[in-house]
């Protein structure tokens, strides 16, 4: 064999032995609204998912034991917090030497900077970050925001590839570092579930008109009372008017106190958290728009699935801090969104235009569902998932 040839051969050796022959996507916890995700990108990729075989004791989170393609390890937490893994090295430990990991990314989490690390000595032989992209809990313009950008960027660096929520994620990292090669996901939960409830519907809980919707969890971030001014300001102009609130948690005494200082006014109608999407639908197919006076986050996703408008602050320092899925508010498409600093006047102005027009609120729910069926369809999350997947087996 001549020199030429045993090159070739020993190139084909090295190629061989970095190829990866399995995939795993590293989540701190198993939430239920990924389980349809999880599902589909192990029977499309053969994707296996890691996560923590025993959660903080007083995390109050489920893990879902039964799926074939989870893959349980011993984590040990810091503090007590899911957040704070103890035992990064232990996560590469476990994987088989022929792996590629994907991998939830977050600055707080300690197995960021282990990933990162690992990628750069060879350890792991791909990794594939999936991220918001730019820090989204700060206003852009301060000291703070612009350290943790910069930090984000060095650790993406390292990655092979970045999968980002929605496309401002991506077009963000390709403008601060066109070498690092993404994709846009379009973050989503399985629209197929409250699209099934709601055609089984078949007695919307209507109470009035117009009927205003928040659907979520009750702590302060998501600013919950101010939808009692919201309504307020709606009722003015539409006696007949209604909010319902869904969920539980520690602003729904101040929502209590708020509807009892208002001598119980029946038309606010408060309802501790439903899980079960038959339960929702009703609830969800009876109201006009979803109102969110605080960030939001899938939520979004939830109502558009119901051809429901969304109105909301704008993000940052117009209005809240949001996930990357107030992407999916469009104006004058999926709903509207408002400055922060017009308050619940704004949000009021907003829902009255939307809602007090038959007309326009049809219109905007039949521009919803072609805007869903394009870009929130967890079938085009799985697809987009398959560049990160191509990239990892290259």
């Amino acid at each position: 064999m001549d020199r030429g040839a045993r090159g070739r051969q020993r190139s084909v050796l090295v190629e061989r032995a970095a190829a990866v022959t399995e995939i795993f996507f590293f989540q701190k916890v198993i939430t239920h609204y990924r389980i349809p995700l999880f599902r589909r990108l192990h029977q499309q990729y053969g994707w296996k998912i890691l996560s923590a075989a025993q959660m903080p004791s007083s995390s109050g989170l489920k893990l879902v034991h039964d799926e074939p393609y989870l893959h349980l390890i011993p984590i040990r937490f810091l503090r007590n917090d899911i957040r704070y893994p103890l035992t990064s090295c232990s996560i590469i430990r476990s994987l088989p030497h022929a792996a590629g990991l994907v991998a939830e990314f977050s600055l707080y989490f300690p197995a960021t900077y282990a990933f990162a690390a690992s990628r750069r000595r060879g350890r792991l032989r791909r990794l594939a970050f999936h991220t918001h992209g730019p820090n989204l809990t700060r206003d852009p313009g301060r000291m703070t925001a612009r350290a943790s950008d910069a930090v984000r960027l060095r650790l993406f660096h390292a990655a092979d590839i970045v999968a980002t929520y929605t496309k401002a994620g991506a077009e963000w990292i390709n403008q601060a570092a066109p070498r690092v090669r993404t994709v846009a996901v379009e973050n989503t939960i399985d629209v197929s579930g409250p699209r099934q409830a709601r055609a089984q519907v078949t007695a919307p809980q209507r109470a009035g008109r117009p009927q205003m919707l928040f659907c979520g969890r009750l702590n302060a971030e998501r600013n919950a009372p101010l939808l009692l001014d919201v309504f307020d300001r709606v009722a003015e102009r539409f006696p007949q008017a209604r909010l319902v609130v869904i969920g539980s948690g520690e602003d729904l005494p101040a929502l209590q106190r708020g509807r009892a200082l208002r001598h119980d006014d029946e038309r606010i109608v408060i309802l501790d958290r439903i899980y079960d999407e038959h339960l929702l639908a009703p609830w969800f197919a009876g109201s006009d728009v979803f109102v969110m006076p605080g960030p939001g986050g899938l939520s979004i996703n939830h109502a558009l699935a119901y051809d429901l408008p969304v109105v909301a602050f704008h993000s940052g320092s117009r209005g809240a801090f949001h996930g990357p899925e107030i992407e999916y508010v469009v104006e004058g498409e999926t709903g509207s969104l408002v400055d922060r600093a017009a308050g619940a006047a704004g949000l009021a102005a907003a829902v009255m235009a939307i809602a007090g027009d038959t007309d326009r609120l049809t219109a905007l729910r039949e521009r919803i569902r072609p805007f869903v069926d394009d870009r929130l369809q967890i079938e085009t999350m799985v697809r987009n998932f398959g560049v990160v997947d191509r990239a990892l087996r290259a």
